[in-house]
């Protein structure tokens, strides 16, 4: 009698302990479920909040390139205009090819040079590795050698260098206009070419302070380059006409 009134006791033991392990998996279950649904949640949300910043960019880009449409079809009108209208406005037409050329909004052919900047092929042992390839340093110092020698006009890759154009290294590449290049890097200047050349080469100059590291220099020089146009948008949040200049302009007839 006892010994049945004690199997009695193991058997309800055996049957709780196996409910108490099935309740605790089916627990864990529940709370894993939770887990991954907030996270699911979590993540659509994040996913919801970049699309939307990204339709938003892609709105004010839209936008933009529209009103640099608009702004050039007041412009060729205007200088449409100008062109009919006697001497003063043939003065006036002429500065603003001027500015349209140093703004960079028009594509411009001219003798000139081309330099081209590779990364070493064979890395000088001796020296760290990240000598011996492009950087936004030296992209830099070659277009100021160029200026200083007399350049008007100057792109990279295609790329119009304009005011406010910038020359930024990320991992190896280099950001130019907010576009992603490598190397090589060709650089093509209108202006003098012997002049321009010549201030590349000269002893100590830019051709001598990287050459060391193992970076391929070319330097080639043509009677015609072509550079291109600015394609992109530049807009001035902060920049006004000075009251002076405003002035100056009203004297002249452009306050009317």
């Amino acid at each position: 009698m006892e010994t049945k009134k004690t199997n009695n006791n193991i058997g309800k033991q055996v049957a709780l302990t196996l409910i108490c392990v099935l309740l605790g998996f089916a627990i864990s279950l529940q709370l894993r479920s939770v887990r991954i649904n907030r996270s699911t949640a979590t993540d659509n949300l994040r996913a919801q909040e970049l699309q939307t910043q990204l339709n938003a960019e892609k709105e004010k880009n839209e936008s933009l390139a529209a009103d640099l449409e608009d702004a050039k079809n007041q412009l060729a009108e205007f200088r449409k205009n100008s062109e009919n209208s006697g001497a003063i406005s043939s003065i006036v037409s002429e500065q603003l090819i001027n500015a349209e050329k140093l703004a960079g909004l028009t594509a411009l052919t001219g003798p000139g040079v081309t330099v081209s900047l590779s990364d070493a092929k064979t890395p000088p042992t001796a020296n760290p590795p990240e000598n011996s390839i492009i950087h936004d340093s030296d992209i830099r110092t070659v277009l100021n050698e160029l200026l200083a020698s007399g350049a008007e006009a100057l792109s990279i890759n295609g790329e119009r260098i304009i005011s406010t154009s910038a020359i930024r290294c990320v991992g190896p590449t280099v950001i130019i206009n907010n576009t992603r290049l490598s190397s090589p890097f060709v650089i093509t200047a209108i202006g003098d070419a012997k002049t321009l050349e010549a201030g590349l080469i000269i002893k100590g100059g830019v051709v001598d302070a990287l050459t060391p590291w193992g970076i391929d220099i070319d330097i080639a020089t043509f009677d015609k380059v072509n550079i291109p146009a600015y394609t992109g948008v530049s807009t001035f949040k902060y920049a006004e006409v000075s009251d002076a200049d405003k002035t100056v302009s009203e004297k002249n007839g452009g306050g009317n």
